[in-house]
């Protein structure tokens, strides 16, 4: 059990990061990240100059039952996860989603992307689902409709995969695929 906080201010531009910990048969804990554009974490991350970091996480509750929350954003890219985390028998129910607008980086442009993750059952061999999806993907020499992935594991060892490419046009090959989408 203990109690324990940390906060750094910079002290040459704005940029605020906290963090508090308190445990003992409940636990409270806070994470929060103020940092404008080209701050110290978007530049360790590689992030563009112009996306500020925002995040805010909380781990509350009984150690049986820890409650997750955490919303965070760098520039236009955002993620939220949500849940359940049980340190008494180290094991999880968490839920994930992230998402991207429009954007273009070194070339590479699309108009969306989004990611759901659900997480369940023991750290050492948790079970979940994962689904991506991405539109109008624009690369050199090669673009794509629509890209659909899913991803499940029923349980340690086994993973299903399936994926989907609709609208795949090659440059160097020009109607290669134009019949019907790729499945792997």
């Amino acid at each position: 059990t203990g109690d324990g906080a940390l906060t750094l201010v910079r002290q040459d531009a704005p940029g605020r990061y906290a963090l508090t910990l308190s445990s003992g048969k409940t636990l409270s804990s806070a994470l929060s990240i103020d940092e404008p554009a080209g701050g110290l974490l978007g530049t360790l991350a590689g992030l563009s100059p112009g996306a500020p970091i925002a995040a805010r996480a909380t781990l509350a509750g009984p150690a049986g039952a820890a409650v997750l929350a955490l919303n965070a954003t760098a520039g236009p890219l955002a993620l939220q996860a949500g849940g359940t985390i049980d340190l008494l028998t180290e094991a999880l129910d968490v839920q994930v989603h992230a998402a991207s607008p429009a954007m273009a980086v070194a070339g590479v442009a699309w108009e969306g992307a989004a990611l759901d993750v659900t997480v369940r059952g023991p750290w050492t061999g948790p079970g979940g689902t994962a689904q991506f999806r991405l539109t109008a993907l624009h690369a050199p020499g090669a673009s794509l409709r629509e890209l659909t992935a899913n991803a499940t594991a029923p349980g340690p060892g086994r993973i299903q995969f399936r994926a989907t490419v609709a609208g795949l046009a090659l440059d160097a090959a020009p109607g290669l695929f134009d019949a019907a989408p790729v499945q792997l």
